[in-house]
Protein backbone atom coordinates (compact mmCIF):
# COMPACT_ATOMS: atom_id res chain seq x y z
CA UNK A 1 0.00 0.00 0.00
CA UNK A 2 2.93 2.29 0.59
CA UNK A 3 4.54 1.86 -2.27
CA UNK A 4 1.32 2.77 -3.91
CA UNK A 5 1.32 5.99 -2.54
CA UNK A 6 4.67 6.91 -3.27
CA UNK A 7 4.22 6.26 -7.16
CA UNK A 8 0.57 7.98 -6.38
CA UNK A 9 2.28 11.31 -5.43
CA UNK A 10 4.62 11.38 -8.63
CA UNK A 11 1.29 10.54 -10.79
CA UNK A 12 -0.34 13.61 -9.06
CA UNK A 13 2.20 16.10 -10.39
CA UNK A 14 3.07 14.31 -13.26
CA UNK A 15 0.16 12.41 -14.82
CA UNK A 16 -2.97 13.80 -13.39
CA UNK A 17 -5.83 15.73 -15.46
CA UNK A 18 -6.16 19.51 -15.52
CA UNK A 19 -8.43 21.05 -13.69
CA UNK A 20 -8.61 24.81 -13.72
CA UNK A 21 -6.85 27.03 -11.29
CA UNK A 22 -7.24 29.90 -9.57
CA UNK A 23 -4.50 32.52 -9.17
CA UNK A 24 -4.77 33.57 -5.82
CA UNK A 25 -1.99 36.18 -3.67
CA UNK A 26 -1.90 34.04 -0.20
CA UNK A 27 0.40 33.98 2.63
CA UNK A 28 1.80 30.85 0.78
CA UNK A 29 3.41 33.92 -2.00
CA UNK A 30 5.44 35.44 1.27
CA UNK A 31 7.52 31.86 1.50
CA UNK A 32 8.48 32.05 -1.97
CA UNK A 33 10.22 35.38 -2.44
CA UNK A 34 11.24 36.29 -6.05
CA UNK A 35 9.19 33.81 -7.51
CA UNK A 36 6.46 34.12 -10.51
CA UNK A 37 3.05 33.49 -10.37
CA UNK A 38 2.94 29.82 -12.57
CA UNK A 39 1.44 30.29 -16.05
CA UNK A 40 -1.67 28.22 -16.41
CA UNK A 41 -2.16 26.82 -20.31
CA UNK A 42 -6.33 27.19 -21.50
CA UNK A 43 -7.04 23.44 -19.89
CA UNK A 44 -5.37 24.98 -16.11
CA UNK A 45 -2.47 23.32 -16.38
CA UNK A 46 0.88 24.75 -15.43
CA UNK A 47 3.39 25.77 -18.03
CA UNK A 48 6.76 24.10 -18.17
CA UNK A 49 9.18 23.16 -20.36
CA UNK A 50 8.22 20.63 -22.60
CA UNK A 51 10.64 17.45 -22.62
CA UNK A 52 12.05 14.57 -20.39
CA UNK A 53 11.65 15.25 -16.68
CA UNK A 54 12.90 12.82 -13.84
CA UNK A 55 11.98 12.72 -10.62
CA UNK A 56 12.63 11.68 -7.32
CA UNK A 57 9.23 10.93 -4.05
CA UNK A 58 11.30 9.84 -0.69
CA UNK A 59 8.46 9.10 2.07
CA UNK A 60 8.33 6.24 4.51
CA UNK A 61 9.78 3.46 2.27
CA UNK A 62 12.15 3.08 -0.54
CA UNK A 63 12.67 6.26 -2.45
CA UNK A 64 11.05 6.26 -6.04
CA UNK A 65 13.21 7.30 -9.17
CA UNK A 66 10.66 8.11 -12.41
CA UNK A 67 10.59 9.74 -15.78
CA UNK A 68 7.92 11.51 -17.47
CA UNK A 69 7.22 12.92 -20.80
CA UNK A 70 5.94 16.64 -20.23
CA UNK A 71 4.01 17.86 -23.85
CA UNK A 72 3.47 21.58 -24.80
CA UNK A 73 0.11 21.31 -23.09
CA UNK A 74 1.68 21.69 -19.89
CA UNK A 75 2.19 20.18 -16.48
CA UNK A 76 -0.92 18.35 -14.96
CA UNK A 77 -1.90 18.77 -11.88
CA UNK A 78 -4.48 16.41 -10.11
CA UNK A 79 -5.54 12.74 -9.66
CA UNK A 80 -7.31 11.53 -13.33
CA UNK A 81 -9.73 10.02 -10.95
CA UNK A 82 -11.29 12.63 -9.41
CA UNK A 83 -14.30 13.80 -11.87
CA UNK A 84 -16.63 10.58 -10.85
CA UNK A 85 -17.69 12.54 -8.01
CA UNK A 86 -17.82 16.45 -8.27
CA UNK A 87 -17.24 16.51 -4.23
CA UNK A 88 -13.64 15.17 -5.03
CA UNK A 89 -12.33 17.73 -7.39
CA UNK A 90 -9.44 19.31 -5.87
CA UNK A 91 -8.86 22.92 -5.54
CA UNK A 92 -5.91 24.29 -7.06
CA UNK A 93 -4.38 27.68 -6.51
CA UNK A 94 -1.42 29.10 -7.83
CA UNK A 95 0.93 32.20 -6.13
CA UNK A 96 4.36 33.19 -6.64
CA UNK A 97 6.67 30.65 -7.18
CA UNK A 98 4.14 27.58 -6.60
CA UNK A 99 1.32 25.88 -6.63
CA UNK A 100 -0.82 23.94 -4.26
CA UNK A 101 -3.77 21.49 -4.43
CA UNK A 102 -5.89 20.14 -1.78
CA UNK A 103 -8.74 18.02 -1.65
CA UNK A 104 -11.00 16.29 1.10
CA UNK A 105 -13.00 13.05 -0.93
CA UNK A 106 -14.64 10.17 -0.09
CA UNK A 107 -15.29 7.45 -2.74
CA UNK A 108 -16.18 3.77 -2.29
CA UNK A 109 -16.25 4.61 0.93
CA UNK A 110 -12.34 5.50 1.28
CA UNK A 111 -11.34 9.14 2.63
CA UNK A 112 -8.78 10.49 1.16
CA UNK A 113 -7.07 13.96 2.06
CA UNK A 114 -4.81 15.60 -0.02
CA UNK A 115 -3.00 18.69 0.80
CA UNK A 116 0.02 19.20 -2.25
CA UNK A 117 2.23 22.43 -1.74
CA UNK A 118 4.88 22.50 -4.74
CA UNK A 119 7.84 25.17 -5.57
CA UNK A 120 7.49 25.75 -9.62
CA UNK A 121 10.02 26.96 -11.97
CA UNK A 122 10.25 25.81 -15.62
CA UNK A 123 12.49 23.68 -15.54
CA UNK A 124 12.18 22.42 -11.27
CA UNK A 125 9.38 21.34 -8.85
CA UNK A 126 9.65 20.32 -5.49
CA UNK A 127 7.50 20.03 -2.50
CA UNK A 128 5.65 17.94 -0.03
CA UNK A 129 2.54 15.79 -0.63
CA UNK A 130 0.57 14.62 2.47
CA UNK A 131 -1.78 12.50 2.22
CA UNK A 132 -4.24 10.28 4.36
CA UNK A 133 -6.22 7.40 3.75
CA UNK A 134 -9.00 6.38 5.94
CA UNK A 135 -10.86 3.20 4.98
CA UNK A 136 -14.73 2.76 6.40
CA UNK A 137 -14.40 1.35 9.44
CA UNK A 138 -10.39 1.31 9.26
CA UNK A 139 -7.46 3.18 10.78
CA UNK A 140 -5.98 6.15 8.85
CA UNK A 141 -2.68 5.53 6.66
CA UNK A 142 -0.89 9.15 6.98
CA UNK A 143 2.13 9.54 4.36
CA UNK A 144 4.01 12.65 4.04
CA UNK A 145 6.12 12.46 0.67
CA UNK A 146 8.43 15.00 -0.56
CA UNK A 147 9.12 15.26 -4.34
CA UNK A 148 11.78 17.25 -6.32
CA UNK A 149 11.15 17.22 -10.18
CA UNK A 150 13.49 18.74 -12.85
CA UNK A 151 13.75 19.10 -16.59
CA UNK A 152 16.40 16.72 -17.69
CA UNK A 153 15.96 16.86 -22.00
CA UNK A 154 14.50 18.25 -24.71
CA UNK A 155 13.05 15.27 -26.46
CA UNK A 156 11.62 12.34 -24.61
CA UNK A 157 13.17 8.55 -25.52
CA UNK A 158 10.93 6.93 -28.38
CA UNK A 159 9.48 4.47 -25.40
CA UNK A 160 7.41 7.22 -23.08
CA UNK A 161 5.20 9.59 -25.14
CA UNK A 162 4.18 12.75 -24.06
CA UNK A 163 1.90 12.44 -21.10
CA UNK A 164 3.49 8.80 -20.08
CA UNK A 165 5.45 8.23 -16.51
CA UNK A 166 7.68 5.16 -16.16
CA UNK A 167 9.24 3.76 -12.75
CA UNK A 168 13.00 3.99 -13.22
CA UNK A 169 14.35 1.58 -9.54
Amino acid sequence: MRKFLILSASLVVLAGCGKSAEKTETSEAAAVEGGKTPELTALGRIKVRPGLWESNVTGDDEPVRSQACIGDDGLLVGPEDMPENPACRPTVKTYPGGVRLTSDCTQNDIRMQIDMNYRISDTSASGDLNMTITPKDQPADTSTLRMTSKWVAAACPADLPAGDMKVLD
